[in-house]
Order: structure tokens, then sequence, then C-alpha cells
């Protein structure tokens, strides 16, 4: 599984091959050690042969399995599981085979939203129902009940953990944002997005200014607060797809996809109006075929060459003037610029 993972394979596209895999070796044993004499032999030994053809497929597309094609794929299993326990012919075979359901359950489980759990569930429960109707062996409603349950409990329940976890995995605790890991596995999907309508795409690195002095004067309570406050207002102020992130400490990145540097120049405008804070901005586009973290340098090197090019002029020497009411009007005021004579 470490070695598909690090070539490249999707975490559900390896586990869907172990998954299919398993079940072929299952059928595999039904065919060595049937559970009775009349028990479908031939077709169990068929599902074993398709199992292996289906894994061995799999692990030869790999990375290139696409989402859609593992939605078949499991689709195709519970079909095939449906059909194991309609042609079970003893009440231990079917309940067996029944099981296989939940393996798909939690691997569904695993990997996907919470709504797309449901509709596996639900499709394991339908198809469950039909299988038992239909079933060779007698079978009656108990079993179902005990199979949907079966199901649609550990689901359920590790749906919302994986869900949990993958969040806290990707979010910041303290501003809700993207964080690091988060920003990068989101702004690859919307680079592939971008590049199958060949739109640009922006991304932004900002960096607050006088953070430490906040964090001196008020505590890291106060530079805490606005990290949030900052954050709150920026999400407010960005449009939906735009993906914002704490990159760590008080620097941020944002991803503007379908954005030109002129577009980004006007969410530049937008952030400043947001929140009175100070702070830099440096931003690239994102060129096809570039890596992200090469992008994210050349705009923190505009970031940083925004930063120095702010002079601070030391102050004027007091001007001492012979007349100093001289030339002046009651009701003028004297304006002295930095860098004036």
């Amino acid at each position: 599984m470490q070695r598909l993972v690090k070539d490249g394979t999707p975490v559900e596209v390896a586990v869907l091959a172990l998954l299919t895999l398993v079940g072929a070796a299952s059928s595999a044993l039904a065919v060595v050690a049937p559970v009775s004499d009349n028990a479908p032999v031939t077709l169990q030994a068929s599902f074993s042969v398709l199992g292996i053809v289906m894994a061995g497929t799999i692990l030869a597309f790999g990375p290139r399995v696409t989402r859609p094609v593992v939605h078949a794929l499991l689709v195709v299993d519970v079909l095939l599981i449906s059909l194991l326990v309609a042609t079970s012919v003893t009440e231990r075979g079917m309940m067996v085979s029944a099981l296989v359901y939940v393996w798909v359950a939690v691997s569904v489980a695993l990997f996907f939203t919470p709504h797309v759990v449901r509709r596996y569930a639900t499709l394991i429960t339908v198809s469950c129902g039909v299988a038992l109707l239909f079933a060779r062996s007698e079978a009656d409603v108990t079993i179902w009940v005990l199979v949907s349950a079966t199901v649609w409990v550990p689901a359920i329940v590790i749906s919302r953990l994986s869900q949990r976890l993958l969040a806290q995995a990707h979010h910041d605790t303290l501003t809700g944002l993207l964080n690091r890991n988060g920003f990068l596995e989101a702004a690859e999907r919307e680079r592939a997005i971008a590049t199958r309508r060949g739109a640009p795409v922006m991304v932004a690195v900002i960096d607050l200014d006088g953070f430490k002095v906040v964090n001196d004067r008020g505590g890291h309570a106060a530079g805490d607060r606005l990290l949030v406050e900052l954050s709150s207002l920026w999400r407010f102020a960005l449009r939906p797809s735009d993906l914002l992130a704490r990159y760590g400490g008080d620097e941020f990145v944002l991803l503007l996809p379908d954005t030109t540097p002129e577009a980004a120049e006007l969410v530049h405008r937008r952030l400043v109006a947001a929140h009175p804070s100070p702070w830099t901005w440096g931003q690239a586009t994102w060129d096809l075929g570039e890596d992200l973290s090469a992008c994210i340098a050349r705009a923190d090197a505009q970031l940083y060459a925004a930063k120095a090019a702010v002079e601070v002029v030391p102050p004027l020497p007091p001007v001492v003037l012979e007349h100093p009411l001289e030339g002046l009007g009651r009701d003028e005021d004297v304006v002295v610029r930095p860098g004036s004579a």
C-alpha cells in the first residue's frame, strides 16, 4: 500500500485494489472449502478470477484511475456481492457473503463525504433487500435489518470521524483557514481545473507588518485576535472559489483561480479596505507546468522586494528661522514632507 501511494496512486484507489483482492481471495477460499455440497462453486471461481483481473487492472493504471472510475468499480462490487447473496444455498453462506458489504461501506466512509457515504449505504440496503427476495436459501426480514444496520452504523460513525480528522489535518485551528498541507492539496486541484479551462491562476503571499510589536505590547492573545479578525474579514472579501491559507505565523498565502494580474490588484485593494492593519503583498502568476513551491517563492521574492522598497526616513533636524512668521498667513499650515528641503 505504501509503495503504491509513493508511486502516485491515490489512497482510495490502492484501498479499492486491496478490497478487490480480498474479495477474490474470499471467493477462492469458498471454492476450496465450500460451505455445502450445493454451493455455487463455479460462480465463486468466476468471481475470484474477475476480482484478480479487476485488482490487476486497478494497480496497472494506478495514478490514472479517476474518481468516477472508482465509483463505478465500487458499484460493481456491490452488485457482485448482491449476486453472491442471492445465489447462496445456505443461511451461513448468505451471511458470510453479506458481510463483504461492510468492507465496501467502511472503505467508502474513509475517503468520501458523508452524503456520498449515505448514497452507498442506501445502494447496499436496496441491493441486499433485492438479493434476499430472490435468494435460493430461505431468508426473512431479520437478516436484511441486521445487514443494513451493520452497514449504516459503522459507515456513518467512521465517515464523521474521518471528516473531523481531515478538517483538523487541513485547517488551522486558530483561524479556521486552510493550513499549509490543506492549501497545497486544494491548490493542485484548482490548478488541474484551470488547466482544463485554460484559465490563469494567481498566487499571492501576505506578510503582516509589525506583528511582533502587536505581540510585545498586547501579548500573544492580542496577536491571535488580530489573526482571527483578519482571517474573518478577508474571507468575507474574497470569492468562494479563492483559497486563503495561513501558511505559518503571520504569513498567509492566497490562490486566485481564473484571475489576471490586473484583477489580482483589485483583490489586493479589497483586502486593504477590509482591515486597517498594515501588511505587505507579493504576487505571481502560476505558470502552466510550474511547481507550486516555485510560484510561491516568486511571490515571496516580490513581497520582500516591496518591504525593502519602503524607506525609513530619519526625522529632519529642527530648522531655526530668523523670522519664523515671515511670509506666512494667519490661517496657513506648515507642512513638512520627508525629503523636502
